[in-house]
């Protein structure tokens, strides 16, 4: 067979690959017809395929083969049948083991379809069931965005069993990536998401053993998702390897798998490998004369693969226009693609495609580390490279700096030119050519002595920062005589904003207000230009005595917006700075009317995935969560994140802080897997992007700790924050807010775990932070937190002062959090029982709160019912109040693991005699 009729095979065999066998014939004489030597090699391909893989060679196969062929009639039979609580629809495709259907639940508690694995008949019982009990427990293991999740199991009525999947309504991968013209950045940024979906399951010590393109479908959203562990394996837990059974696709085995060896995750990474050439190239790496089973075995033990870069071109027997559609599909020419893969990408595929598996990637993850390397012009391990090639890569990593000086001489060449011909022109054009001609002067010397500033004669070698380039900037600023007062107001207002993107509120202030004075001075018919420095210097204030003064700005700010720019991107920047504003000052009702407001604007001018939404989206988020309305932040956010994870690379700073502030919203118990899922990611993306070091780090350390809380996972909560503590001691001055912060969550998690002692002190030191200029709301919180410990001490009177101070606090507040207020409430009525009281009004008010505000598995919820039914209980023991003591309990009990602190906690207010 030529190289153009395999193209076509194979693309036929694509097609039908996941099509029932019973329709295959007269699918291929409609996209074929009459083609009937095409046709049987299409067949016997996919007949090898779909057939069983429980023995070795495809003769061991053939009777299960034949049988299951034969049963293929039968299976329409299925439509309408009942599985579980689910209905089967259609038959989506058919594997060795048996078939996959479309199905919908028929139990009418809600509607939802999955995928239906079904096991076919004629296999032995024991076999099965040890089998599909495999794979669903590894399905159950699994919690991946990027991996189909399990719905449900069990067995049919005629005991077969049967696995409920995700249903991915999806094309494959391959397909998805040449239909939508992918670039081969993109297809890489794609790749590295299967990689992620992987490595989940190597950490779970799970090994696929059956990666390719047909069981990784991309939604219609764009989203990828890793399918069928139907032949997977739990990595062995007395050792490295996993079972020998030559269980696999032949096209995507390893050589280790196809010689019966022991294989481990290198299987993956090795498929892994064959995918990557595939999305890169169009091609399978093995030049086959036969495309039989047997053929891609001993191309896959014996050939060495083509290198990337040589299968871009023309390969013999293939046409110049198959390798121009080819290209066309990675939107390049066939000499472009062969540039492109050239050099990092051979040698990271090769390296993934060796034979030898300890010649591999260590692990998907150092995989993906290459990638992510050469997508970054960093140097990638898979080439030793000298200095030429470490060099190529750092200059174009930094091909801005690089050319830095190149393009200021170019600048200043244009500038000459623009001036000699602008000499020429008549008289009346003059003084502008002129006036243009003073500010390009202006402005270049202006840059130039900035840079000069960071030559290394005069730094003696010392890098220069981004920071110190700036302050070099505002100190040159008053030396230099710039005229223009349009131009000097941009300047001031440049290098304010480039210092509150740093986060230096303090520097950035003196500039806006220099700015407003320039504009006050010299520009006071430019309205906009004041709006704009008063919202910034409003923005710009910091510490509760600066609030009232930058509500005052806004305000005025708000009077001059001319009704021309009510639409207008600054008229959304002042709500969102306005919300801010009120938020700070305890309005939350205003705060988010103001700010809906501006994301509203933001979204209809700049779109959902533009930077200047996203923050603001993400500040609304956070002002319905001070109000416990998790749903309105949920929907705020949704399509931000769906806007930045289509493009994941254009802003990943900001896709880690909407992926951190949407994980904010899953509060309940049972969502608590799917926020730990979305706070990893954030962490991992600002990890990448800023190192472990950088306080955005610490960040979402401390906000995967609450997550983690939620989940009940203490321990693994208190390691986090640990970690936050750390890094935040290691760069922050003894007493800021952020050290604050930290110390009161880290006691939070020391709580949760019944470290009493441990917890108070965290608790005191937090305190000493937050009173010095805290928010009320944060010193009611650890003042709270601080009762409690003592309350568990014994110390009942400490306990009491503490609790009421807190819940002072917080009544005096303009709108405090429900669930803050609840949760003190809850502490005073806890010190009330400990002293014997049973009025019982703190408590009851503390479940009403929770009631109208949190989910109905809160773990706060759950335990202000039980506080609050214990409480009625003691004070009027009929059976009533024991019947819904102990209901309360209940829920509690099996929402907490049996050994929480929670737990023993809530015990104290049960029936006595009872659990």
């Amino acid at each position: 067979m030529d190289a153009q009729s395999w193209r076509r095979v194979r693309a036929l065999f694509d097609e039908l690959a996941d099509a029932p066998p019973d329709t295959w014939r007269a699918r291929l004489q409609a996209l074929a017809p009459g083609e009937g030597a095409l046709h049987a090699e299409v067949l016997a391909l996919l007949a090898a395929d779909h057939g069983p893989r429980l023995h070795t060679g495809l003769g061991a196969q053939a009777p299960d083969l034949l049988d299951d062929l034969a049963a293929g009639g039968r299976q329409a039979d299925l439509a309408g049948q009942r599985v579980g609580p689910f209905r089967l629809l259609r038959e989506l495709g058919r594997g060795g083991m048996g078939t996959v259907w479309l199905a919908e639940r028929a139990d009418g508690q809600f509607t939802q379809q999955v995928a239906v694995k079904l096991i076919r008949s004629g296999w032995d019982a024991a076999d099965v069931l040890a089998r599909f009990r495999a794979e669903r427990q590894i399905l159950a293991g699994l919690t991946h965005p990027n991996i189909a999740r399990l719905i449900d199991g069990g067995l049919s009525g005629d005991d077969r069993p049967w696995l409920a999947l995700e249903y991915v309504d999806g094309t494959d991968l391959r397909r998805y990536c040449d239909e939508a013209q992918r670039s081969i950045e993109a297809r890489l940024r794609v790749f590295l998401t299967v990689c992620a979906a992987v490595s989940h399951a190597h950490a779970h010590l799970v090994v696929h053993r059956d990666l390719k393109p047909s069981n990784l479908l991309v939604t219609a959203a764009g989203e990828v998702k890793l399918l069928d562990f139907g032949i997977a394996k739990l990595i062995d837990a007395r050792g490295p390897h996993v079972s020998a059974a030559r269980v696999f696709t032949p096209e995507y085995a390893a050589p280790e798998q196809v010689r019966g060896e022991p294989v481990t995750t290198a299987v993956d990474v090795h498929a892994l490998g064959l995918l990557l050439y595939e999305l890169l190239t169009g091609r399978r790496p093995y030049r086959l004369e036969n495309a039989t089973p047997a053929a891609y075995e001993r191309a896959i033990l014996d050939q060495e693969p083509t290198r990337p870069s040589a299968a871009a071109t023309q390969p013999p027997g293939e046409t110049a226009d198959d390798a121009a559609t080819l290209a066309a599909q990675r939107d390049l020419t066939p000499e472009r693609l062969r540039r492109e893969l050239r050099g990092d990408l051979d040698a990271i595929v090769l390296k993934a495609l060796r034979k030898d598996p300890a010649q591999r990637y260590a692990s998907v993850a150092d995989l993906a580390a290459d990638i992510e390397n050469h997508l970054a012009r960093r140097p990638v391990a898979a080439r030793r490279g000298g200095w030429r090639y470490r060099a190529g890569r750092f200059l174009r990593r930094h091909a801005l700096a690089a050319g830095l000086a190149t393009a200021a001489v170019l600048a200043l060449a244009a500038g000459l030119a623009v001036a000699l011909w602008q000499a020429g022109e008549a008289r009346l054009q003059r003084d502008l050519a002129r006036s243009e001609s003073g500010k390009a002067e202006q402005t270049i010397q202006f840059l130039l002595d900035i840079f000069r500033s960071a030559d290394p004669a005069l730094t003696r070698g010392r890098k220069v920062t981004a920071e110190e380039l700036l302050q070099r900037g505002v100190e040159r600023i008053g030396q230099h005589r710039i005229d223009d007062a349009p131009m000097r107001y941009d300047l001031l207002l440049a290098m304010g904003e480039a210092y509150l993107g740093i986060g230096d509120r303090a520097r950035a202030y003196p500039l806006f207000e220099q700015a407003l004075a320039v504009q006050d001075a010299s520009l006071p018919d430019d309205v906009l230009k004041r709006v704009r420095a008063l919202v910034l210097m409003a923005r710009s204030r910091s510490g509760t005595d600066d609030l009232a003064a930058a509500g005052r700005q806004l305000d005025e700010a708000a009077r001059l917006l001319p009704a021309a720019a009510a639409e207008s991107d600054l008229a959304a920047d002042l709500r969102v700075s306005r919300g801010i504003n009120k938020l700070a000052l305890g309005d939350a009702a205003g705060a988010i009317d103001d700010m809906a407001r501006g994301v509203a604007l933001f979204q209809a001018t700049r779109g959902p995935g533009d930077s200047q939404t996203v923050s603001a989206a993400i500040t609304l988020s956070w002002a319905y969560d001070a109000q416990d309305r998790l749903a309105e932040a949920r929907s705020v956010l949704v399509p931000v994140v769906t806007a930045l994870r289509a493009v994941p690379e254009s802003n990943p700073a900001r896709l880690a802080d909407a992926l951190d502030a949407l994980a904010n919203t899953y509060a309940t118990s049972a969502e608590a897997v799917e926020a730990v899922v979305l706070r990893r990611e954030a962490l991992a993306i600002t990890r990448r992007l800023y190192g472990d070091a950088h306080g955005y780090v610490q960040i979402r350390l401390n906000n995967l700790a609450f997550s983690l809380l939620r989940a009940h996972d203490y321990a693994g909560a208190n390691a986090a924050m640990k970690e936050s503590l750390a890094g935040v001691q290691a760069t922050e001055p003894p007493g800021s807010r952020a050290l604050g912060s930290t110390l009161n969550n880290l006691a939070t998690t020391e709580y949760a775990l019944g470290h009493w002692a441990e917890a108070e002190r965290l608790w005191t030191e937090a305190l000493a932070i937050r009173r010095n200029g805290g928010d009320t709301t944060d010193v009611a919180f650890s003042l709270t937190g601080s009762a409690g410990a003592a309350r568990e001490q014994g110390r009942l009177a400490d306990a009491k002062a503490r609790v009421g101070e807190a819940v002072s606090l917080l009544r005096a507040h303009a709108s405090p959090k429900p669930s803050h207020l609840a949760r003190t409430l809850t502490e005073q009525a806890e010190v009330e029982l400990a002293e014997g009281r049973s009025d019982c009004a703190a408590a009851e008010e503390a479940a009403d709160l929770m009631k109208r505000h949190a989910v109905a598995d809160d773990p706060q919820r759950l335990y202000a019912d039980v506080v609050a039914a214990g409480c009625v209980r003691r004070r009027d023991d009929s059976p009533t109040a024991r019947t819904h003591a102990a209901v309360a309990q209940a829920a509690l009990r099996q929402a907490f693991p049996p050994d929480a602190a929670r737990v023993r906690q809530a015990a104290r207010y049960a029936v006595p005699g009872t659990r």
